[in-house]
């Protein structure tokens, strides 16, 4: 399934809606560095990949970006680690 992930930079936010609830990863820009903050999946839609594919839609805007990848996010650095090239 391809979801339809929405880059909100305003916000610093990429977000999905599914089922009607609303999912997230929130990031930072510092110093060349983008850091997932926080990774928001509702239980309701819990379990379907939802929060791997926003975190890695986050990453690839990262390095398409020539950003640095942190992750201050638990998730999002398990994340990293299982990902990383």
């Amino acid at each position: 399934m391809t979801r339809d992930i929405i880059h909100q930079p305003e916000k610093r936010l990429f977000t999905v809606t599914e089922d009607g609830f609303d999912a997230y990863v929130e990031y930072t820009v510092h110093d060349g560095a983008f850091d997932v903050i926080h990774t928001f999946v509702p239980k309701e839609i819990g379990g379907r990949g939802i929060a791997g594919e926003l975190v890695e839609a986050a990453y690839s805007y990262a390095e398409a970006m020539g950003l640095s990848l942190k992750a201050s996010c638990s998730y999002a650095a398990a994340w990293l680690l299982r990902n990383l090239k």
